[in-house]
């Protein structure tokens, strides 16, 4: 089954919030999805899809002065294991590479083997370590993408 990259944009607010739901413990809450994809100038998600159209994952950001902070990379349980995140890593990568982004961060529980072997195979750092970041107690690796030659934002 093949699938494609799309920005998202409000109407993919029910998919964001349902795939969330369905991969956290501790899911991010509809007003927040909402607020991302209707208002909020520096939050850019995007949205990974089947060829029906079928959210199968997505990707979340915020620039936060010149530097992204990955917020949120989840895809269904069901199409789990098909290079949906890595794919989903890799656009948005691809994306800030002509914006005059330093860099781009992102927390990942120190537990969760797959993602933090997902994001050190896309070029991220383990950079700090924040102590019992997460509610369940669990630490935080702080990883970086630094765009290489970039001092700072225009």
């Amino acid at each position: 089954m093949s699938f494609s990259i799309r920005q998202a944009d409000t109407k993919d607010i029910d998919a964001v919030f349902g795939i969330e739901q369905l991969c956290f413990e501790y899911p991010w809450s509809r007003v927040l999805f909402e607020t991302d994809l209707s208002s909020n100038p520096n939050a850019l998600y995007w949205i990974a899809e089947d060829e029906n159209g079928e959210a199968l994952g997505f990707i979340g950001t915020h620039n936060i002065a010149g530097e992204i902070n990955v917020t949120n990379v989840a895809v269904k349980p069901d199409a789990q294991n098909r290079k949906i995140a890595t794919a989903l890593v890799s656009h948005m990568i691809e994306y800030f590479v002509d914006k005059n982004i330093i860099g781009i961060t992102l927390e990942v529980a120190s537990k969760n083997e797959s993602a933090i072997h997902l994001y050190e195979k896309s070029g991220f750092k383990r950079e700090g370590l924040r102590a019992r970041y997460y509610k369940n107690g669990d630490d935080a690796i702080i990883m970086w993408f630094r765009y290489e030659n970039r001092e700072g934002c225009n």
